[in-house]
């Protein structure tokens, strides 16, 4: 059962959880950049493996491709322990409307990456549900 004491977890967040198929594996993400001249974080936790991923990068790096980066590497994860039935939280909303869009052009290799990779999770008869 999925308690929320502390209000954490926005009241629209339980409910979606509690709609997921039980075998779905769960990733959650965040990633966070101040101003421009501090490094970019981003975050993975896999609670399933008892996984927390945490890497700082370095201050140029937008925030944009250590979003992408850190999907590229959650779908690595995911391809790796077989993970046939998966949701990513997230909230990198730019990432997620590049990978939507059908333009080749984006100009971001970790972008083109992290499509390819998401193709051969599907192709492999992976479900990766990006919310």
């Amino acid at each position: 059962m999925i308690t929320n004491v502390d209000n954490s977890i926005p009241r629209e967040f339980i409910p979606r959880i509690l709609t997921l198929p039980q075998e779905s594996v769960i990733f959650y993400m965040d990633g966070s950049k101040s101003d421009t001249d501090s490094p970019t974080g981003v975050g993975i936790y896999f609670p399933i493996l008892q996984l927390n991923l945490s890497h700082r990068l370095p201050a140029g790096i937008l925030a944009f491709t250590a979003e992408a980066w850190a999907l590229l590497v959650a779908v690595k994860l995911i391809c790796e322990e077989h993970c046939f039935r998966t949701v990513i939280f997230t909230d990198f909303k730019n990432v997620l409307e590049a990978i939507a869009s059908s333009r080749t052009n984006n100009g971001n290799y970790l972008l083109y990456a992290l499509k390819n990779q998401l193709h051969l999770a599907t192709s492999s008869g992976m479900r990766i549900d990006l919310v």
